[in-house]
């Protein structure tokens, strides 16, 4: 399949995603109540949490814990891990070749996020 059919079907998927969700928090909680700010209000609350966390996914923010999971490795099983990595630094390449970053999740919710501010700002007009 080709590269770039793979990447926007994968877009796709997020978008539905974030749409069923934000859906659903605005019948559950609103009562389909189609107001400017009900709306903008069910489509930021998911889709903000969910741009904080892919956003941080995607940045390596979890690569910060590495010290800490490396020092509890080496104090668990300093043999074994001794005979895996040689220092902390070949532990860090290691940790950098698993991270792989996808920002679907973060341009849709970021477009979500985007359309509920300006659904907002129209709402304060």
């Amino acid at each position: 399949m080709n590269k770039y059919l793979k990447e926007f079907i994968k877009g796709l998927i997020a978008f539905f995603t974030l749409f069923v969700i934000s859906f659903l928090i605005f019948w559950l909680y609103y009562k389909l109540d189609w107001q400017l700010d009900t709306v903008s209000n069910s489509l930021f609350i998911p889709n903000i949490l969910v741009f904080i966390f892919s956003l941080g996914i995607n940045l390596g923010s979890g690569l910060v814990f590495s010290p800490f999971t490396y020092t509890i490795k080496l104090f668990l099983q300093r043999k074994k891990t001794k005979e895996e990595f040689a220092s902390y630094h070949d532990y860090l390449e290691r940790q950098k070749q698993k991270h792989v970053s996808s920002w679907f999740l973060t341009i849709v919710s970021a477009i979500f996020n985007i359309v509920a501010l300006i659904l907002a700002l129209l709402y304060m007009i």
